[in-house]
């Protein structure tokens, strides 16, 4: 009886274990990734224009180059091409001004439909 109960409380903290290993896991530093796709925020949002499953599939959560003029800036996010939003992770110090051309790296993490925006979040300016 007092083995059962002891191999019940080691599967019990063996689960308690897994779950806190996975909730609190390391976030991922995107600045030092390579980044696996390279493309202009036009070409982009025209993929996700034409099957945004298909391209959410594609490019979720996946390191990504985007490039394209700069359509709205302020303090730790940048607008590219209208369609483009990117929340940096420090606020810009650079000199970037509106209607420049700009490279930026970041994770996708989702496009919304209803604003016909593709969403950036910890992205770092590459120029």
């Amino acid at each position: 009886m007092k083995r059962k109960w002891l191999i019940l409380l080691g599967l019990g903290l063996l689960i308690t274990l897994l779950i806190y290993n996975y909730i609190y896991k390391e976030h991922r530093d995107i600045s030092s990734e390579q980044a696996e796709f390279m493309v202009t925020a036009d070409l982009l949002l025209g993929e996700f224009e034409a099957d945004d499953q298909k391209a959410t599939a594609k490019y979720l959560n996946k390191t990504i180059q985007v490039e394209g003029l700069i359509s709205d800036l302020e303090n730790q996010t940048i607008i590219i091409d209208q369609s483009v939003f990117c929340l940096l992770e420090q606020a810009s110090k650079s000199v970037l001004k509106v209607k420049s051309h700009v490279k930026i790296k970041g994770r996708l993490i989702g496009y919304d439909d209803l604003l016909n925006e593709i969403k950036f979040d910890q992205c770092i300016i590459i120029n």
